[in-house]
């Protein structure tokens, strides 16, 4: 899909999701999924893509940084306990 970029403000592609099933991981379709999000991207006029991966996912962030992708930002988050209102 298309997003805005948060510093340029320039539209740029973003997959929101990438999801091979498990009985068919290791076949290069996740590649060929990114590939496909790529080219769309570049027939679009865009200089960029991106993408969000937890950073437990090691198979996603290889295939990742195998295309050439590299990581922008690291989130912080912390659960807070429960109000007491």
């Amino acid at each position: 899909k298309t997003v805005l970029d948060y510093y340029t403000q320039e539209q740029i592609g973003h997959v929101s999701d990438l999801v091979v099933a498990a009985h068919a991981e290791g076949r290069g379709l996740g590649r060929a999924l990114l590939d496909a999000a790529q080219s769309w991207a570049v027939g679009r006029g865009y200089s960029m893509m991106q993408l969000f991966v937890l950073p437990e996912n090691s198979g996603a962030r290889s295939l990742y940084e195998g295309s050439g992708y590299r990581a922008e930002w690291i989130k912080y988050v912390r659960e807070l306990p429960a109000s007491r209102q």
